[in-house]
């Protein structure tokens, strides 16, 4: 369940950044070294497989390798859950 909620959150993520940006997410870049040290594939709708070796936690994702998923200064991630009656 972790790892669906972890996924879901990328692909919001993921969602976003073209919305910012005209040349398309960060995260497909072939330059992106940050996204390499922690994938082990992008495909092609940008979804990020992360390499299971490096365990990162959640918080090291969005603060270390912010910049590497496209983020800004104002944007930030939380965790949480949802339960059937949130939606």
């Amino acid at each position: 369940m972790k790892k669906l909620h972890f996924f879901l959150v990328v692909l919001i993520l993921i969602g976003t950044v073209p919305a910012r940006s005209q040349v398309g997410p960060k995260t497909m870049d072939p330059n992106n070294q940050k996204i390499k040290e922690i994938a082990v594939k992008v495909d092609d709708a940008g979804w990020v497989y992360l390499d299971k070796g490096k365990k990162l936690s959640y918080d090291e994702i969005f603060t270390r390798y912010k910049d590497a998923f496209g983020l800004g200064n104002s944007d930030e991630i939380s965790s949480g859950h949802l339960k059937p009656t949130d939606y």
